[in-house]
């Protein structure tokens, strides 16, 4: 998706607050990406250890289990 692919550029510069944001989105809205494809990525991985990723991982992994 398009917002997909910003996210890798906003990561690939190293903008991860605006990466952030727009991943929320992809979480909530189009559950086509998971927490977990951030981890087979090459260009993904790098925002995994942020502490604001790891609280969106939570909450989505969560929601998961839920439905």
């Amino acid at each position: 998706t398009v917002l997909g692919n910003l996210v890798e550029v906003y990561i690939s510069a190293g903008e991860f607050d605006k990466a952030l944001e727009r991943i929320e989105i992809l979480f909530e809205t189009l559950n086509l990406i998971s927490p977990a494809s951030f981890y087979i990525d090459p260009v993904l991985i790098q925002i995994t250890e942020h502490p604001e990723f790891k609280t969106l991982e939570s909450k989505f992994k969560r929601q998961t289990y839920d439905r």
